[in-house]
């Protein structure tokens, strides 16, 4: 979300003009009337207070806000608000005029473990009992800018804007157990990131954030190798 001063003697904030479109659509879709919004609570700046209950929405991995996060909820409800584009559409702009140049549908689809894509870098977030993430599966417009160097010296465009079209759909988690639903119920055991990735349609690089972040939670163990892949078992039961 932000990439803000940590510096405890000012508050820490990205302000209003900086912040991306998806962000700020989101925030506007997350608010209800008689919410408060760019509150500084504990000198970091909220994107909306509701009650005892902060809210903030992040476009990126909860990393980013490690420092914020951790100290905020040693006193207050925090609830995260994640986007994972399931359809996004890439639009390429021109960078001198800002007129669009082409428009394709993404061939990528988000799926709801793209959540670990957030959680990796802190996922023992989730043993926090103030701790909430609300996943929004969203459809989204990607705003990249078109790179007019000669094909050999060409790098990627880069994304300039993020546009939130509509909330598909939204999943809360508050818990270890709620993320334990995304496992697939015929999933064997021991089991490798190869196979949960074919069981659940998801990426091998998601699978092993997964399996990772859920190591860390104390989910999951690694009780061996099979070839070159790590095999894991559960350390609890788990619940659908």
């Amino acid at each position: 979300m932000t990439s803000a001063d940590e510096r405890p003697d000012r508050p820490r904030t990205i302000g209003v003009l900086n912040e991306s479109s998806l962000h700020a659509s989101l925030k506007a879709w997350r608010a209800l009337p008689g919410d408060a919004t760019e509150v500084v609570v504990d000198q970091f700046v909220i994107d909306i207070v509701r009650g005892d209950t902060l809210i903030e929405i992040q476009t990126s991995n909860l990393g980013a806000i490690r420092a914020k996060l951790q100290r905020l909820l040693r006193q207050h409800k925090v609830q995260v608000v994640y986007p994972i584009a399931q359809v996004k559409h890439l639009i390429y702009v021109d960078p001198t005029s800002n007129e669009v140049v082409r428009r394709r549908k993404s061939p990528r689809h988000g799926h709801i473990a793209d959540v670990f894509e957030a959680l990796v870098r802190i996922p023992t977030l989730m043993r926090e009992p103030n701790f909430s993430l609300l996943v929004v599966l969203t459809q989204e417009e990607e705003v990249r800018c078109v790179n007019d160097q000669p094909r050999r010296r060409r790098r990627r465009a880069h994304v300039i804007d993020r546009r939130l079209v509509r909330v598909i759909e939204q999943v809360q988690f508050d818990t270890v157990n709620d993320l334990c639903k995304l496992l697939p119920q015929d999933l064997p055991t021991p089991f490798t990131n190869r196979m949960l990735a074919d069981h659940m349609s998801i990426s091998i690089h998601v699978a092993r954030k997964m399996t990772y972040s859920l190591k860390k939670l104390g989910v999951i163990q690694q009780t061996g190798k099979e070839g070159r892949a790590f095999l894991f078992e559960f350390t609890q039961i788990k619940s659908n």
